[in-house]
């Protein structure tokens, strides 16, 4: 993990005693915008993991964008995301954004009706 970490440059090391794993997270949207997906533009992934990362690069570029301060950005953000892995989403868009009061009820409303239709609480 250090080695992934000091590949990229960016991002922290945090040890998780819940499941007792560690994990690299990246947090900063300029990081993952100019390190992260220019990397896996570079070099490609060629699982279904593919479209989630095209999808997850929309969203990052609408995030720089500010996109998610108007109601027709956070609209296409939540399009984009119909067809993305929800934790992925839930984590990294929860983290950053929570502060700014429409896209949090936004995303809890929508958090809420995914895993409710995917009974997944």
């Amino acid at each position: 993990m250090e080695r992934i970490k000091a590949t990229f440059g960016v991002g922290n090391i945090y040890f998780k005693s819940k499941d007792n794993t560690y994990r690299w997270k990246v947090s900063n949207i300029n990081e993952i915008a100019n390190v992260i997906i220019p990397h896996f533009i570079k070099f490609p992934l060629v699982t279904k993991k593919r479209a989630d990362f095209e999808l997850f690069s929309n969203i990052i570029q609408i995030l720089q964008n500010k996109g998610h301060l108007n109601p027709n950005g956070l609209q296409e953000i939540v399009n984009l995301k119909a067809s993305l892995n929800l934790e992925l989403w839930v984590y990294i868009l929860a983290c950053k954004y929570m502060h700014n009061k429409y896209f949090g009820s936004v995303l809890y409303w929508y958090t809420k009706v995914c895993l409710e239709k995917n009974n997944r609480y």
